[in-house]
């Protein structure tokens, strides 16, 4: 990255910090959306080491960053996997999940996802709004036609529904 600032190339870069921004928060959602800002630190820095790659006659800038940016959104999830438990997410670039077969997460995936879907309707839907979704009450409550003061009280209710369905059938993460 020798002399980048000279590079005209550079401002490019700097005209388009905000929406290097925007992409990184709009693909770093739910779980994720805590490391949105360093995400796009990272991909600002990666425009402006591989801003030479960068051909105007190809493509727009603002499609040639977007791709950049959201590489590096799946990149960063890819790392930082998390899986739902009991007791909610955790990392699993702390634990010694990556040595198992790709075929073993799946298989566990697919097993967790029959175990949510086989919850009553309500509870599925809280979940998955809840988790996947991280909805605020008032919105569960919007999509789910439910009290928004009993929400909460709800979303408690599926996840120990889940977690006894968890612990039924054995479950190992």
């Amino acid at each position: 990255m020798e002399n980048n600032f000279l590079n005209p190339n550079f401002t490019l870069v700097a005209k388009n910090v905000e929406f290097i921004h925007k992409v990184a928060k709009k693909y770093m959602k739910g779980y994720y959306a805590d490391f949105a800002e360093d995400v796009a630190q990272t991909s600002i820095l990666k425009a402006l080491e591989k801003i030479d790659l960068y051909n105007a006659t190809q493509s727009k800038f603002t499609t040639w960053v977007y791709q950049l940016v959201k590489n590096t959104c799946f990149d960063f999830q890819k790392k930082k996997r998390a899986f739902l438990t009991e007791e909610g997410f955790f990392d699993s670039s702390k634990y010694n999940v990556k040595d198992e077969e790709p075929n073993t997460n799946y298989e566990k995936f697919k097993k967790l996802r029959e175990l949510i879907f086989s919850l009553n309707d309500r509870d599925t839907k809280l979940l998955i709004l809840k988790i996947r979704f991280n909805c605020s009450a008032r919105e569960m409550s919007h999509f789910t036609d439910l009290p928004e003061k009993s929400i909460n009280t709800f979303v408690l209710r599926a996840k120990c529904n889940l977690q006894t369905k968890l612990i039924n059938s054995k479950f190992e993460f």
